[in-house]
């Protein structure tokens, strides 16, 4: 229930935060062992939503940064500290359709190098009634995406990235948008996630009345197929997925903000899970 600027370098809860390394290097030495740090973790966003934070994504690149240095400076490791840390799919529920804090999320993920790693979005987890929050098996689920990630990241020493576009063409009334996939090919689920909508898709311009999406289709292991009424005019044109959602509505894969594209990630569970990688919210120009 904090926003970033409660939690930033200076505040009382990131001075906890690098105390409990503090402690952790002094037991460590003691017994002569070795530490490190391998990852910081959050879950956040929501506060931020309220607030209307419009540097959320500047502050993500902060909060890692100052983090992995002051963590460094205790522990001397080289290794660096990446920050791994999920999208939001509540804002629903605070009473707007729209939020820009998972597109920051996600903007934050995507131009810093791998130093802040985007698990994926929560659309397709249990929430609790408060449609806010996680059920507690919920929470569990959503551990295990973070448990896998930190495996690929760190255990294996490889590069993430959660199911995101990479680019989106437009040519007369058809829309491609071509994702970085995790584990092909793409699949349109509408079983795990009821159909929101044209699969979650949604196409805008700044005309008076742009066309709509008719069919969405996928072409291949990583692309999806948008296909309009008719060959857009307007100016300001864009591809989204998952972005609006209906004000006051609980999160969640039948409520919220949400989409029907997943990729076919059969990672094994301990407690029952799937755990394919869903489609995360995004906005892209289209050309």
């Amino acid at each position: 229930g904090t926003a970033y600027v409660g939690l930033k370098k200076g505040t009382v809860a990131f001075t906890a935060g690098i105390n409990q390394v503090l402690d952790a290097k002094a037991i460590a030495t003691a017994a002569g062992e070795s530490y490190v740090v391998r990852v910081v973790t959050n879950v956040h966003g929501e506060s931020d939503h309220v607030a209307m934070n419009a540097t959320y994504a500047q502050d993500l690149a902060e909060w890692q940064s100052d983090y992995e240095t002051a963590m460094k400076s205790i522990t001397g490791q080289t290794e660096p500290i990446p920050m791994l840390h999920t999208q939001m799919s509540s804002w629903t529920k605070y009473g707007q359709a729209t939020s820009t804090i998972p597109l920051q999320q996600l903007e934050a993920s995507v131009v810093s190098n791998g130093k802040i790693v985007l698990v994926g979005a929560k659309y397709n987890i249990e929430y609790a009634p408060d449609g806010v929050h996680l059920t507690a098996a919920g929470y569990r689920h959503m551990g295990e995406y973070y448990a896998k990630v930190y495996r690929r990241v760190v255990l294996e020493g490889k590069r993430w990235e959660p199911l995101r576009p990479l680019s989106a063409t437009l040519v007369g009334d058809e829309i491609r948008v071509k994702f970085a996939v995790p584990v092909p090919p793409l699949v349109l689920d509408t079983t795990t996630v009821t159909d929101p909508g044209n699969k979650g898709f949604e196409y805008g311009d700044d005309s008076a009345t742009p066309p709509t999406i008719t069919s969405v289709t996928l072409d291949g292991a990583d692309t999806v197929r948008v296909k309009l009424s008719a060959a857009p005019v307007g100016g300001g044109k864009t591809i989204g997925y998952a972005v609006t959602g209906t004000a006051g509505a609980r999160g969640g894969a039948t409520t919220g903000p949400r989409g029907n594209l997943r990729d076919s990630d059969a990672s094994r569970s301990r407690h029952g899970n799937k755990l394919e990688n869903w489609a995360v919210h995004f906005v892209l120009p289209l050309p």
